[in-house]
């Protein structure tokens, strides 16, 4: 266990995607697209838009991120 406090938001997060029995792997990949989506932001995910997440998902290709990682991009986010 960790001494760092955990958000609400990813604290509902994880527990929706332990109740989907997502496995540990999986989970940290998806926390992992978070992180990466809320430096891109420079403020909480949860006040996205649509045109956010259309100009990450524009960041990611031109970072060379291929279709099948940009597709698991968007189901991670979905979680928020």
């Amino acid at each position: 266990m960790t001494d760092k406090a955990i958000s609400p938001l990813r604290s509902h997060m994880i527990e929706d995607m332990t109740v989907r029995g997502f496995t540990p792997g999986r989970q940290r990949r998806y926390l992992t697209v978070v992180t990466k989506f809320t430096t891109f932001l420079g403020h909480a995910p949860d006040q996205a838009s649509v045109k956010d997440l259309r100009r990450f998902q524009c960041h990611m290709r031109s970072d060379g991120a291929s279709a099948t990682t940009m597709n698991a991009a968007v189901s991670a986010l979905f979680f928020l």
